[in-house]
């Protein structure tokens, strides 16, 4: 699953199946990704990646991710208050 911008005043949650399934940035870029209240991303093989503007950049007060496999979490918070993160990697 690529990710481009997704922008809500309420939740966003992501799942991404299957046995090489990942969470990227379509942009490789430092822009936000997803904008929302709250952010809960879960894959398989990756949330984000490794590299300069590889991570998702997300803009929330409370951002959950899981991957339960390879590839581990990369993520960029740009948002402008304080932010909750909660993490579970399998590397």
């Amino acid at each position: 699953m690529s990710l481009a911008k997704i922008e809500t005043a309420s939740t966003v949650s992501l799942t991404a199946t299957g046995a090489t399934s990942q969470i990227t940035d379509a942009g490789n870029d430092s822009t936000a990704d997803i904008i929302a209240s709250a952010v809960t991303l879960n894959a398989v093989q990756g949330v984000g990646s490794t590299g300069a503007n590889g991570s998702l950049d997300i803009d929330a007060t409370t951002i959950n991710a899981t991957n339960t496999t390879l590839s581990g979490i990369f993520l960029n918070s740009v948002g402008t208050g304080g932010v909750t993160v909660s993490a579970k990697a399998q590397t």
